[in-house]
């Protein structure tokens, strides 16, 4: 094992307490990392920290054009870091390098779509009378958990971000425990564009314990997840009896 990861959390690379998990490079059946998972005590760091930030309203109150300025860094650090993102991913995953070259360049243009949207957007004002001003307003929600599967770790994991973080909200990402590695690089290239610390979070570990912890948190608000749908029927059943909002996206199974 050359290569040992940690958690992500708050803007600082962190020892997990959980245990150690052996990252495999499908091609070859071979462990060539391992990676810190992430136990009860650290999900309520991250959760806790999430929630701090989300209050202070260094990122949830910031102006539209701040946070589409700090999104546009992120693509452009993300483009920078393409070449290992790209060979850590084909790594991980298993997939053609071909394939991995057309998909996770594409990644950049939801921070840039979201970026343009949050400097475009505009909102409703509805009809009404008397003396009344009826208009729509979006508000984040604070912390939102996203779940997300093996099979195309980044390309998942930047779908649900980008929109999550333009609308202000604190964000912990789980991803798969076999595949956790370029979410965890994802950490620190947030980072490096703006993103405070706290409002990004990567918890990797195992659904049955991180992800369980994670979604039954009372400090969060939102589950997203991509996965089995034996996965979304589990969590869809901890979150309603919370009453957070879940919202399913279902994944493939990896043999």
């Amino acid at each position: 094992m050359s290569s040992v990861y940690f958690l992500w959390i708050a803007g600082k690379s962190q020892p997990g307490k959980g245990s150690l998990i052996p990252i495999e490079d499908p091609s070859t059946g071979k462990v060539f990392a391992g990676c810190h998972s992430a136990s009860q005590e650290d999900v309520d760091a991250a959760v806790s920290a999430g929630n701090l930030a989300y209050k202070s309203g260094v990122w949830s109150r910031a102006s539209r054009h701040h946070r589409a300025d700090i999104l546009e860094k992120c693509a452009t650090l993300l483009t920078e870091a393409l070449p290992e993102l790209i060979d850590l991913e084909v790594k991980q995953t298993g997939r053609v390098i071909r394939e991995m070259k057309a998909q996770v360049p594409s990644l950049v243009r939801w921070f840039k779509y979201y970026a343009s949207l949050l400097r475009v957007e505009e909102r409703s004002v509805l009809p009404t009378s008397g003396k009344l001003h009826n208009f729509t307003e979006r508000l984040p929600l604070g912390v939102v958990v996203q779940i997300t599967s093996f099979n195309h770790p980044l390309l998942i994991a930047v779908k649900k971000l980008a929109p999550a973080l333009a609308a202000g909200n604190s964000v912990i990402l789980k991803p798969s425990e076999l595949t956790p590695l370029t979410s965890l690089l994802l950490g620190k290239i947030l980072k490096e564009a703006g993103i405070p610390d706290g409002v990004f979070s990567v918890l990797p570990g195992q659904g049955s314990t991180t992800g369980q912890y994670l979604v039954t948190h009372p400090l969060v608000r939102k589950v997203d997840i991509t996965g089995s749908t034996n996965a979304g029927k589990a969590i869809g059943k901890v979150a309603g009896a919370t009453y957070v909002d879940t919202q399913p996206n279902l994944g493939e199974k990896r043999h």
